[in-house]
């Protein structure tokens, strides 16, 4: 028996031949000796496999001369040490085609990768529009303001980022009736990827009386609180004081003050005005209230052009309808503006007239809430700012627009009531069918009286809510629904419940399949309203319910 020799070079197999790994200059003399390394080991398979077991001494193996040879057990021992040299080898040439491909390949960047996953990567900064668990007066955030730079930033990188991004970019759209929320909806409206990214429209129906732009007069008297609040805090009112500086400025001599300048903006001098007033400036300052007031006339005839002719209803529509979700809309009885309130003095001489157009934009805007009670006198601008909320909800889904959350606060009080049973007969039916889409309903304190007995409610105005109402709770796909009639407490007493006699029916034979959360509060209702109210509803397994009713 021959016994196999263990020198490698019977096998071809002399490493002390082999092209050195690190002498390689370039990738492709590397690939060439790791294709001689890979015959090589096919070679070692074929001629000097594993031993067969080891209780047999010998196998046989047929050979390239095509005679049968008896190898030993030693055999084995070839063939390790031959897989070991050839490993050896190969890990090195791997080694060294890395090194030399380093400097070829570039590193990853986020313009390679695939669309899925920049899609997870911007949605990173998306504004959360929440819709569930509402306890608040707003179910919409606020879009941080860190996260609005990132997407637009992102929008100028390329045209796939641009088109990623740019839905990201306006979330919720705050408007209110006039000229400057027409114009942004148009905006965004001509910008088809813009538009595509709304989830949220809320609007303030805070308009402006005919009655103050037509009466400077009124319009002054209506701003009275606002003008003293900015000249008691102006260097001009502590320049006129008389009081010892050392002292300070009392409430007393600042409300003095106050006064007087309202006498010298409404023309009404009474004899003996403090003499220590800066004449100068108070005309100055009754000259910028004029200039306001012409600016609230003009504001008042856009608002009222923008209401008769429908093409703030119209635009808001066409928007919603662009949104690729169902969109969150939400009515307010108030004035969607990035000013808070009356600009008040710094601490440098003349600051309120260095700020004189900051101030001029307030007064200027200077709407009222639908809810007040003086200026209604039968003003065709309150009530076609309040026929919006039954009519654009229509006009939405006449554009192809769908709302699946709807808020409405501090609207459905008596006069607005009132208002929209004035107006031709309202679309009902059209109202019903712009919310069969709705999964949440949050209706918080919406009182249907102010300061007044239930029983003023008029038939009139109680079948305008009935039908409002009846038409909100349609949905068969309402999911968390929330109404809240809990009173305001005024300096004088509390108002009482809200009596709505007809709400136990309304929601009584309303059948919600889907129903998750439910809150009812400060609503006045009989023993066999509450009761009924349960009677026909399947109430599923985790769902939240919450009642705080008076009984009548």
């Amino acid at each position: 028996m021959a016994t196999p020799s263990l020198n490698l070079a019977a096998y071809g197999i002399v490493p002390e031949d082999w092209t050195y790994a690190d002498s390689c200059t370039d990738l492709a003399s590397v690939y060439e000796e790791l294709r001689r390394i890979d015959r090589l080991d096919q070679v070692v398979s074929q001629y000097l496999p594993p031993s067969l077991g080891a209780e047999r001494e010998t196998e046989v193996r047929w050979t390239s001369a095509g005679s049968w040879q008896y190898f030993s057990l030693a055999s084995e021992v070839i063939r390790r040490h031959a897989a070991e040299c050839i490993g050896r080898q190969r890990e090195a040439l791997r080694s060294r085609a890395v090194f030399l491909s380093r400097g070829q390949t570039r590193d990853v960047r986020l313009t390679d990768l695939s669309v899925e996953l920049l899609v997870l990567i911007i949605s990173n900064f998306r504004c959360s529009v929440v819709l569930k668990d509402i306890t608040g007066m707003s179910i919409a955030r606020n879009f941080p303001e860190s996260n609005r730079q990132a997407v637009q930033s992102l929008r100028l990188v390329s045209r796939l980022f641009n088109s990623l991004a740019s839905p990201l970019l306006c979330p919720i759209i705050r408007l209110s009736l006039d000229q400057k929320s027409l114009d942004h909806v148009q905006n965004i409206s001509s910008n088809p990827l813009l538009a595509s990214g709304v989830r949220s429209i809320r609007i303030g129906l805070a308009y402006r009386p005919t009655v103050l732009a037509r009466s400077f007069d009124r319009w002054l008297e209506h701003h009275n609180d606002g003008s003293s609040i900015i000249f008691m805090s102006s260097s001009l009112a502590r320049a006129a004081s008389a009081v010892e500086r050392s002292q300070g400025f009392g409430d007393e001599a600042m409300e003095a003050y106050a006064r007087n300048i309202r006498q010298h903006s409404s023309r009404a001098r009474p004899d003996g005005l403090d003499k220590t007033l800066d004449e100068e400036q108070v005309s100055r300052y009754e000259e910028l209230l004029r200039k306001c007031y012409e600016g609230y006339s003009r504001a008042y005839e856009v608002q009222a052009q923008l209401l008769s002719e429908r093409s703030f209803i119209g635009a808001v529509a066409r928007l919603a309808a662009q949104a690729s979700h169902p969109i969150l809309l939400e009515l307010f009885d108030t004035f969607e503006s990035e000013l808070g309130g009356p600009i008040r003095g710094g601490t440098d001489d003349q600051t309120i007239f260095r700020s004189e157009l900051i101030m001029s934009t307030y007064y200027t805007a200077s709407p009222v809430h639908c809810s007040q009670e003086q200026y209604v006198e039968d003003d065709e601008q309150q009530h076609q700012a309040v026929g919006i909320i039954s009519d654009l909800p229509i006009a939405i889904h006449q554009a192809g627009g769908v709302v699946n959350a709807f808020q409405l606060s501090y609207a459905l009080l008596a006069h607005p009531l009132s208002a929209m049973a004035d107006l031709p007969s309202r679309d009902w039916e059209g109202v019903n069918a712009a919310f069969q889409q709705l999964k949440v309903l949050n209706m918080p304190r919406i009182q249907v009286h102010r300061r007044q007995e239930p029983s003023s409610l008029s038939k009139t105005q109680k079948k305008t809510l009935d039908d409002y109402f009846s038409a909100l709770l349609s949905s068969q796909h309402l999911e968390e629904v929330i109404i809240d009639g809990t009173p305001y407490t005024t300096g004088w007493a509390d108002i009482p419940a809200t009596t709505w006699s007809s709400l136990g029916r309304l929601l009584g034979g309303i059948s919600w399949p889907q129903i998750k959360s439910f809150k009812l509060s400060g609503i006045s209702m009989t023993q066999t309203q509450m009761e009924g109210l349960f009677q026909d509803w399947r109430v599923g397994a985790g769902s939240k319910w919450w009642m705080s009713c008076e009984q009548r």
